[in-house]
């Protein structure tokens, strides 16, 4: 909303130009914890899971030594502590702004629950329309900038950080 109140023929040309379909089947991975983020993710049709990774989570992921003595395998894990810990993201939900804004790497999983289909934006391709338009891209630096104080200031990073989380402190007047 605040992109057309900028500019009507950047809000045209990004939604019809740059926002690109994909498709993905049931319980099929969009991207996975550590994996450097290149685009935003906004589900159209269907469900997938979110799930954020914790600081034990990663801690034991990366451990080597645990990961040789462990019994259960990293798909085992992921099944046992991921699954029933998961978000469901259904239509309209978007993750992973932050990419829009500064370097991403991805801090959890995706994954499809059911047939699903999002519509994606690239963040390179998203830089280069900005630029085209000044008033816009001014407008947005100053947002890039709000964006990136509040993500500094939150306890636990996460792909579903978004502007809607960004503005809650400030308008809860913290």
């Amino acid at each position: 909303h605040a992109c057309r109140r900028l500019d009507d023929r950047f809000t045209q040309r990004l939604v019809c130009d740059f926002l690109c379909p994909e498709t993905y089947a049931p319980d099929e991975c969009i991207f996975s914890y550590g994996m450097v983020c290149t685009r935003l993710f906004v589900m159209a049709v269907g469900q997938s899971t979110y799930f954020k990774y914790g600081t034990i989570m990663r801690m034991l992921l990366q451990n080597s030594r645990f990961r040789r003595s462990s019994p259960l395998s990293s798909s085992d894990l992921t099944e046992r502590y991921c699954t029933p810990r998961s978000d469901v993201l259904a239509e309209g939900a978007m993750i992973c702004e932050p990419v829009l804004w500064t370097r991403w790497v991805h801090v959890g999983n995706f994954r499809s629950k059911t047939h699903s289909s999002l519509l994606t934006l690239k963040a390179k391709s998203f830089e280069e329309l900005v630029a085209s338009y000044p008033p816009v891209q001014q407008a947005l630096q100053r947002h890039a900038g709000f964006f990136l104080q509040q993500l500094n200031h939150v306890e636990t990073l996460s792909d579903r950080f978004d502007t809607d989380a960004a503005l809650r402190p400030a308008l809860s007047g913290r």
